[in-house]
């Protein structure tokens, strides 16, 4: 979710600045898509999941 909001921001600040310094001054864009790492994978969504659902059955 953290990655999220602070991509969102990044594109927001980004897209003021373009307004801001256009036309004298282009600006680009360029936002990361998703980077193939473990946290990307099924297998660490599912052990997540499980945890989270471990948790909050043991935690009533």
């Amino acid at each position: 979710m953290n990655l999220q909001a602070s991509k969102a921001a990044q594109q927001s600040f980004f897209e003021t600045l373009r307004l801001e310094l256009a036309p004298d001054i282009g600006v680009s864009i360029m936002n990361l898509g998703l980077v193939d790492t473990y946290l990307a994978t099924n297998e660490f969504i599912y052990k997540v999941n499980e945890y989270r659902c471990v948790y909050k059955c043991t935690s009533c």
